[in-house]
């Protein structure tokens, strides 16, 4: 599982996405071949089946993005 922080070059927007570790590969190529800057790529390891690993899990696997630009 991992999160991945990127920027929008053209609206300069922080993104940050959770994906599982077949994806993030083919997501980083995408978004560094579409105007997008990784910022960071982060592996989440947590204790195989405790809270965080079920809240973890979940967000990758809905996929879950926020938008995290400072205000």
């Amino acid at each position: 599982m991992y999160e991945l922080i990127y920027l929008n070059l053209e609206t300069g927007i922080l993104i940050k996405e959770y994906c599982f570790a077949s994806y993030e590969e083919k997501r980083r190529l995408f978004l560094e071949d579409n105007g997008y800057e990784i910022v960071s790529c982060k592996r989440l390891m947590d204790i195989f089946l405790s809270r965080s690993w079920w809240r973890n899990y979940w967000k990758c696997a809905t996929r879950e993005t926020w938008d995290i630009t400072p205000l």
